[in-house]
This record gives C-alpha cells, sequence and structure tokens, in this order.
C-alpha cells in the first residue's frame, strides 16, 4: 500500500512548488492528496509563476496552471497520512489563518510526522506556536519570522 501525502494549497500557491514535487511523489508510487480550504473535491486553485529579475527589489508573479482538489479540507483526517508537504508562494500568507490549516499541520508538527515545506510555505508551521526548538529553512524575507516562531 503506497504512502498517503497531504499537500494543501491555495489560490497562487508557487507552480512549480506545486507541480515538481506532486510529479516526483507520484512516480516514485506515493498517494498525493490536494486539499485547499473552501474549496470542494474537483474544484480547482490558480497556481503563480514567480521569477526573480535583478531590476527589482522582490520577485514578479503571473498566473499559473490550475491545480485540482482531490479532497475536500473539510474531510481531511491528518491521521490518514504519513506526511505533509507545504508548497510556497502568495497561499501561506492568509493559509495561516485558517483554524482547520493550523490544526492539520500542528498534528503533524506533534506527532512528529514529516513534514516538507517549501519557501513561503514555513509561514503556516509557524502560525501553528510549535516551531520552537527546531531547525527550520524559509525564504530569506521570512527570516525574522522564522526566527521569532
Amino acid at each position: 500500500m503506497p504512502k498517503k501525502i497531504l499537500m494543501i494549497v491555495g489560490d497562487f500557491s508557487e507552480s512549480l512548488e506545486v507541480y515538481g514535487p506532486l510529479f516526483t511523489l507520484k512516480a516514485l508510487g506515493f498517494d498525493v492528496d490536494i486539499a485547499c480550504p473552501n474549496k470542494p473535491k474537483g474544484d480547482t486553485c490558480t497556481t503563480a509563476v514567480h521569477d526573480c529579475c535583478p531590476l527589482y527589489q522582490t520577485y514578479t508573479e503571473k498566473p499559473g496552471y490550475a491545480v485540482m482538489m482531490t479532497v475536500t479540507m473539510n474531510d481531511v483526517n491528518p491521521k490518514m497520512y504519513d506526511a505533509l508537504y507545504l508548497p510556497g508562494g502568495r497561499a501561506p500568507e492568509y493559509l495561516r489563518t485558517m483554524p482547520k490549516v493550523v490544526e492539520c499541520v500542528k498534528y503533524f508538527m506533534e506527532t512528529g510526522k514529516p513534514i516538507a515545506a517549501m519557501c513561503q510555505g514555513t509561514q503556516i508551521m509557524f502560525a501553528t506556536g510549535t516551531c520552537q526548538g527546531r531547525k527550520m529553512t524559509c525564504y530569506p524575507t521570512m527570516m525574522p519570522e522564522c526566527i521569532m516562531a
């Protein structure tokens, strides 16, 4: 039986951080469920394509590909999953304010189940209040928030 991984996304999650890991995990035989608050199974989120340009102080953003939900977030039971994946992009800035998301991520933090978070995906982990004493990485502009967490 393949290991089950939960991916929590939202509108404007980083496209490469959604699709690269999704295709890789599936190719390795993992069963990946994709969930987003307020979007039922079968609905989609628009991802974002971010690009760094030396002309600007921050990255630029364009709409990316749509990603389909395979499960409804309200139906997610984190105990049914072996690991959690949190892509970055702009979505984590609002996903971290949603109780169901924070509750789910906190479960993984407290049980020690594996969590992979890219770039801003760690913002959701910060919101759980369970980061003390952990070694973590984050997108450089989130360093102060990471240290405080």
